[in-house]
C-alpha cells in the first residue's frame, strides 16, 4: 500500500498577524476538509496550535503526534486523548 506524506510550511514566525493566520487556516480547510489523514506530525509550538484550533473541525479522529512544544503544562490541552508528544525542555 503506498504511504502519502503532505508537508506544511506555514511560515507561521515571521507571519503573526490575524489576517495571515486565518489564510492559512482557511487554505488548510480547502486543501483536506475532503481528505482523511491517518497521523498528524507537528513540529514547534505554532504547528501545534495550528493544530489544536483545526482540530475538532477538520481533524476531530486523527491523532496528532508532536514535537519541539515549549511549556505544555496543562493536560487539558490533549483534546480527545488522541494527541502525545515530546516537549521541549
Amino acid at each position: 500500500m503506498p504511504i502519502n506524506t503532505y508537508t506544511e510550511y506555514m511560515d507561521t514566525k515571521r507571519h503573526t498577524d490575524k489576517r495571515f493566520l486565518n489564510a492559512v487556516l482557511n487554505l488548510l480547510k480547502h486543501k483536506y476538509e475532503q481528505r482523511r489523514l491517518d497521523l498528524i506530525i507537528t513540529s514547534d509550538d505554532n504547528a501545534y496550535n495550528m493544530v489544536r484550533t483545526l482540530k475538532d473541525t477538520l481533524f476531530p479522529d486523527t491523532p496528532v503526534v508532536f514535537c519541539g512544544v515549549n511549556y505544555l503544562q496543562n493536560p487539558q490541552q490533549f483534546r480527545g486523548g488522541n494527541m502525545t508528544g515530546v516537549i521541549e525542555s
